[in-house]
């Protein structure tokens, strides 16, 4: 994170970099998770557990049940003048943009 002004202060090839950097550093760290993650599920079937893997009709249902329950969170961010639905969008967006979603 970084004050706005001193962002614009920057040369465009240091914010290029900067962004840049962030890029590759943020695929990275989404690497290393996945990687983790199928570590922590092949250790659960070494051990014998049954690993499940929703359909996207069995997440959509998931995803009906709490969608009350996000849109109360965000009608209460909302009224404190807080961009919550805005904020929700963007990360759903996100969320589709990364393999596995």
């Amino acid at each position: 994170m970084i004050n706005r002004e001193l962002w614009n202060t920057f040369p465009t090839d240091i914010q290029k970099g900067i962004r840049d950097a962030i890029d590759w550093r943020t695929k990275a760290i989404i690497e290393f998770d996945y990687g983790e993650i199928q570590r922590g599920i092949d250790y659960a079937i070494s051990k014998g557990d049954n690993i499940i893997t929703l359909t996207d009709d069995q997440i959509k249902v998931w995803q009906d049940f709490v969608a009350p329950v996000i849109q109360n969170w965000i009608d209460g961010l909302q009224a404190k003048g807080l961009p919550a639905q805005k904020a929700y969008e963007t990360f759903k967006q996100l969320v589709k943009s990364y393999p596995g979603k």
